[in-house]
């Protein structure tokens, strides 16, 4: 396969995926009517799922073997290993985010896409707090990781230049959440954010050579930033 092709077929996944999230994420807005969100819902879990099954197809044609199911529960024995790996990512996140204050004063503490979630999550009651925490908590955790570190992962990667890979997929994966963001300063120190959280989970991909520890600490840092959200539903 020709690193054209390759990077096409990158591109695809890359702009599906931001189609089908977007269609979840625009059927919480409240200027839509109840059967107009459930159509872009249906719409956006369909495409979804269908994303998923397509880009684990074209993994396989590189890696035979790779799967995200089952799961192998014995993984689970170094469980302690993969928090670790979370509290890493909380770390960076962290310091990022003085970084952020510390230049931007306390109203750049929040990144333009987190402020996009919250707007969106708090649009329609119930209804866009539970969409939006399904997508965010699980339906991202596995596309991203399928398209970040299955797919980019193994079309990129270089044992030679092992680094290449690894920085690519975080640059690329922080691109994804401030593209569609109004570009500014701030945008910079947002990728910056994005970026350390994926070349933590790139390191984790690399390490282990299993997608699902991956996706099990994008989960766990998801549903971290999720907390707030959950204790405002559980009120």
């Amino acid at each position: 396969m020709t690193r054209l092709k390759q990077i096409l077929i990158f591109i695809s996944f890359f702009i599906w995926d931001i189609l089908v999230s977007g269609l979840i994420q625009v059927s919480v807005l409240p200027r839509f009517s109840v059967l107009q969100r459930m159509g872009l819902l249906t719409v956006g879990l369909i495409g979804s799922l269908l994303y998923v099954w397509v880009i684990i197809r074209v993994i396989k044609v590189r890696q035979p073997d790779f799967s995200i199911l089952p799961i192998n529960f014995k993984n689970f024995q170094k469980a302690w290993w993969l928090i670790r790996m979370w509290l890493v990512c909380l770390l960076g996140l962290v310091v990022c985010g003085m970084i952020r204050v510390t230049l931007l004063g306390s109203k750049g503490a929040v990144s333009a896409n987190q402020e996009g979630i919250t707007e969106l999550i708090t649009s329609s009651g119930t209804y866009s707090l539970l969409a939006m925490l399904f997508g965010i908590i699980i339906l991202a955790p596995i596309m991203e990781e399928l398209l970040f570190r299955g797919l980019l992962l193994d079309y990129f990667d270089s044992q030679k230049n092992w680094w290449y890979g690894p920085l690519l997929s975080a640059f690329l994966f922080g691109l994804a959440h401030v593209i569609l963001t109004k570009w500014q300063t701030s945008t910079l120190l947002d990728l910056l954010t994005y970026a350390t959280l994926g070349l933590v989970l790139a390191f984790v991909y690399k390490k282990t050579g299993r997608i699902s520890n991956s996706m099990a600490v994008h989960f766990m840092q998801n549903l971290f930033s999720a907390v707030p959200f959950i204790l405002m539903a559980l009120r």
